[in-house]
């Protein structure tokens, strides 16, 4: 083993989620988060109050706006079908849940087309 210094942490500290339309995205993810909404007006960047890694709402798009087509990251929910409720509710749009034998998950589509999966252990 070497005595090396690390340049770059083994540890993640911000998501940034693409989002189109700042203000309703930030009621999208509080809505099925349970999260306060911070006053706004909000600029182009929205940082959610969620323990690290921090999730970054991103409308500041200098190349135009493109959805992630592939799971940005993962929640982890306690009941996924009341998760599945509550997306839906906020206008999101989620798929199937699929399990095995010790992890069931499903993925939804954000607002704005952005993919996210939600995990049961």
């Amino acid at each position: 083993m070497t005595n090396e210094i690390k340049v770059i942490n083994n540890q993640i500290h911000f998501v940034f989620v693409p989002v189109k339309n700042m203000e309703n995205a930030v009621k999208f993810y509080s809505s099925i988060l349970g999260l306060t909404i911070k006053p706004g007006p909000y600029e182009n960047i929205y940082n959610l109050d969620i323990p690290s890694p921090n999730i970054v709402l991103d409308s500041n798009l200098e190349e135009g706006f493109v959805p992630a087509k592939h799971p940005l990251f993962t929640f982890v929910a306690n009941d996924l079908n009341r998760a599945q409720q509550l997306i839906t509710e906020a206008g999101g749009f989620v798929r199937d849940i699929v399990s095995f034998d010790d992890l069931s998950f499903f993925v939804f589509d954000d607002l704005d087309g952005n993919r996210i999966t939600i995990v049961n252990r």
